[in-house]
């Protein structure tokens, strides 16, 4: 009985060692599965969680020329440009150009000095260079008395406090401003912006639709 014994206890002892063994097997495969999981989330988080470093860009080169903008590039072709075709067409035909705005306001006065500077250079470079002809600019104050000619291609300028509600850059056939005509039989593109920076973007952003700037570069 008693080597019986010995022998169910050696084997119970055995059978035990080969249990534990197979726990100890389970628990560090479980162990290695939960490591690896975790090595994996942590690397997912930091992937979504790092930041991608803003791309910036404020020049570009067409034709030779060298265009130099005050808001990055990349920022300023999210805006849209409304009936681009019939901009390109207006922009593209005229021997002079009238820059147009309501000089009432002082505030809005300031912000067109800068804004119609700033795209009459680079319109300048853009007729000579890309389109190989000379266009003559003239600036209008549409409160003021002077009149435009009949068939005028007009840039029309609106601020914060000159009659814009948005920022944009669109097209207007009838060259309406404020409910009136501002010439008969004229083209007017309207660039218009809620405040100072919003103006520049829009004016920047008529440049890079007619220098053909296409986001992928």
């Amino acid at each position: 009985m008693k080597n019986k014994m010995t022998f169910f206890e050696s084997h119970l002892s055995c059978q035990g060692k080969k249990y534990y063994t197979f726990l100890n097997k389970k628990k560090f495969f479980f162990s290695l599965v939960f490591v690896i999981s975790l090595i994996i989330v942590i690397a997912v988080s930091g992937c979504i969680n790092q930041e991608e470093t803003p791309k910036e860009l404020y020049n570009i080169t067409k034709d030779g020329v060298e265009y130099v903008f005050l808001n990055n590039i990349y920022d300023t072709m999210n805006m849209s440009v409304e009936d681009g075709s019939s901009i390109r067409k207006t922009i593209n035909e005229p021997l002079s150009v009238k820059i147009a705005f309501n000089g009432s306001n002082s505030e809005d006065n300031a912000y067109f000095s800068v804004v119609s500077y700033n795209l009459v250079e680079k319109l300048k470079n853009y007729y000579i260079y890309t389109r190989g002809k000379m266009v003559d600019f003239s600036a209008v104050n549409l409160n003021g008395s002077e009149q435009f000619p009949y068939g005028s291609t007009i840039i029309l300028l609106k601020g914060p406090n000159t009659g814009a509600n948005i920022t944009r850059v669109y097209y207007d056939n009838a060259c309406v401003y404020n409910g009136v005509v501002v010439a008969k039989f004229s083209r007017c593109i309207v660039i218009e912006g809620t405040d100072y920076s919003g103006l520049v973007k829009a004016s920047e952003r008529l440049m890079l639709f007619l220098l053909e700037y296409e986001q992928s570069k």
